[in-house]
């Protein structure tokens, strides 16, 4: 059985995150002016290192390996998520 979970982002451009091997993204969103991730995991999946890149419209060119996870406003900002693969 999936469960959702939340996971809080820190708000650096790239950086790696520790999260279940068997994570299905679902949405990245502000919550009380903080980035977070929710994903579908069982629970009790292996943790991995991931890659993660906050990128900003226009800033930089995505990573050829990198799977969108989601897109968020911030004030005139426009935040754009990307996970690569498991490392």
């Amino acid at each position: 059985m999936k469960v959702v979970y939340k996971y809080p982002i820190v708000f650096e451009h790239e950086q790696s995150i520790f999260l279940p091997v068997d994570l299905k993204p679902l949405s990245v969103q502000l919550q009380d002016d903080v980035f977070c991730l929710w994903a579908l995991t069982d629970g009790e999946s292996q943790l991995r290192f991931r890659q993660l890149w906050i990128i900003g419209t226009g800033h930089k060119e995505v990573e050829d390996n990198a799977e969108w996870i989601g897109t968020v406003q911030k004030g005139s900002y426009v935040w754009h998520f990307f996970l690569g693969p498991l490392i």
